[in-house]
């Protein structure tokens, strides 16, 4: 019997494994979401287009929205345009999911603890629509010219969108993996074509470095069930490197994916130079910046993450570079968790004092603050300050899990 259960527990953790594995594959390819925006040259080059994708980079999404509504308008059968359209409704989506910050892809889940997976289902229509139409446009063309590499390069960016759209914002795994073997087929069809067409690299280099961070054992189980391989994780970040430095169309693109994959593979140098480059090209993209301090952390370097994020919060009090799109209680919250890193805890008491004391803030955030205010408060032995801020939880219409830990260090306190 004792056999049996051992077993039985064997196969459950392989089970396990194997999902936590091809989830991994998902959320690595899922970075492409960047990528999905087609920065076309050519035909696309006209001023409405570039304001586009320069307000779409810089986060005004309404006005993204607008210009590339305004160009389908005029030009309906092109669908670059389309596809610009999904991408910003992707994006949006993105963001308000709380899903846009590199803290979101450079572990082993989608997001953080302030992610959520709730699509506005009009949302959700708009953008399947705007891929719908992109697709049926581009078809359209290869029916008049089978080899017509802008059209297949559309098409694959159509897929890519959705791969990341059903990865990241559904955690439909295997609908994402489909999308994703879709993108890299029509991209590898440009490149047989025209291998001068370096920006299709981006996909292909995406999806190799996606297969590689799957462990070996996994990795054959995938290519024998869903055959997902790749060309391995230097091969992936090579090509992705080509598209940085020479792609003509996707070069922004390469450079916030490998802002991703560069902070997952510890090359925070490599990541900061990129997040410097693009934040001088899209000054009001405030995400960059978060994200430049978020490295510093991870680079343990408290005292310029905390530097960096005071920063970012005098732009955002003084409405510099329309940084007061970004909420005020999201950079509080990184000062105090930082200032509890370098052991600033007087510091790190006021930063969440005054998520608690605002009037913005969700009471998730409060409930957050408070738990992290009472801990600090019982590793200094100040049970009664400490006791205080977990009943001030309880008081809260906030998640269960910040209910439960407050009932929980409550009834014992916190020890560090």
């Amino acid at each position: 019997m004792s056999e049996r259960i051992m077993l039985d527990c064997k196969l459950r953790i392989a089970r396990s494994e194997f999902r936590r594995s091809f989830r991994q594959f998902v959320i690595a390819f899922a970075v492409i979401a960047a990528s999905a925006i087609p920065s076309f040259a050519g035909e696309t080059t006209t001023p409405t287009y570039s304001q586009a994708l320069d307000a779409l980079y810089n986060l005004d999404f309404s006005d993204a929205e607008h210009a590339f509504s305004s160009l389908v308008g005029e030009d309906p059968p092109n669908p670059d345009y389309w596809n610009g359209l999904a991408s910003t409704i992707w994006m949006k989506i993105l963001y308000d999911q709380r899903k846009f910050n590199i803290d979101s892809y450079s572990g082993s889940s989608i997001g953080t603890t302030r992610s959520h997976d709730s699509v506005n289902p009009d949302d959700e229509k708009r953008l399947r629509d705007a891929i719908g139409i992109a697709m049926t446009r581009a078809n359209a063309m290869l029916t008049k010219n089978p080899k017509d590499v802008r059209a297949l390069y559309a098409i694959g960016v159509s897929n890519a969108t959705l791969a990341a759209f059903e990865g990241i914002s559904k955690r439909s795994y295997l609908t994402a993996l489909s999308r994703a073997k879709a993108a890299r087929r029509y991209h590898e069809k440009v490149l047989s074509i025209d291998a001068n067409f370096s920006d299709a690299l981006l996909s292909i280099g995406t999806y190799d470095y996606g297969a590689s961070v799957i462990p070996l054992p996994f990795r054959f189980a995938l290519l024998g069930m869903f055959g997902a391989s790749g060309s391995g994780k230097d091969e992936g970040i090579r090509k992705l490197e080509i598209v940085a430095s020479s792609g003509s169309r996707a070069s922004t693109d390469a450079k916030m994916i490998l802002i991703a994959i560069y902070n997952r593979e510890g090359r925070y140098d490599q990541s900061l130079q990129f997040i410097d480059e693009l934040l001088a090209k899209y000054p009001r993209n405030f995400q960059f910046e978060m994200d430049r301090a978020a490295v510093y952390g991870r680079m343990k370097n408290w005292s310029q993450a905390v530097s960096a994020y005071q920063h970012i919060l005098s732009k955002v009090q003084t409405k510099q570079d329309g940084y007061d799109r970004l909420r005020a209680e999201r950079v509080y919250a990184q000062i105090g968790r930082a200032n509890v890193n370098q052991l600033k805890l007087d510091e790190a008491i006021a930063a969440f004092n005054e998520i608690v004391g605002s009037g913005k803030a969700a009471d998730d955030e409060k409930a957050d603050a408070h738990l992290r205010i009472g801990k600090i408060y019982d590793s200094r032995s100040e049970r009664d300050k400490a006791t205080q801020e977990y009943d001030a939880i309880l008081k809260l219409n906030c998640g269960k899990p910040y209910q439960n830990d407050a009932k929980g260090y409550l009834n014992k306190p916190f020890k560090d």
